[in-house]
């Protein structure tokens, strides 16, 4: 995995929390005006499934903790986007379902 976040903590966090989505892939952090986007850019293909989002809510759980509200967009190895919701959203969504976060 390759990242240009500075903070070596949140990205070891981060593969600890997501080793099999996060191993062959590469993190960009992109500061915003009024957000931050988390780009990860997979190089096996995703596929998207309950799994992953269960993979999301730490994710975005952490990312929101360290970094403040942020986007979150996977992309596939062709370049496809396979997801895109702001960590609020994941969090809300585990919190409506009753899943642990």
């Amino acid at each position: 995995m390759s990242s240009n976040i500075e903070e070596p903590s949140i990205v070891n966090r981060l593969l600890t929390i997501a080793p099999k989505l996060l191993e062959n892939a590469r993190l960009t952090l992109l500061p915003l005006t009024t957000t931050n986007l988390l780009l990860i850019h997979c190089e096996q293909d995703v596929t998207v499934d309950p799994m992953l989002y269960l993979e999301l809510i730490p994710i975005a759980h952490l990312v929101q903790e360290e970094l403040g509200i942020s986007q979150i967009c996977i992309h596939s190895a062709q370049q496809q986007r396979i997801f895109h919701w702001s960590s609020v959203e994941i969090i809300e969504m585990a919190k409506n379902f009753n899943l642990k976060i």
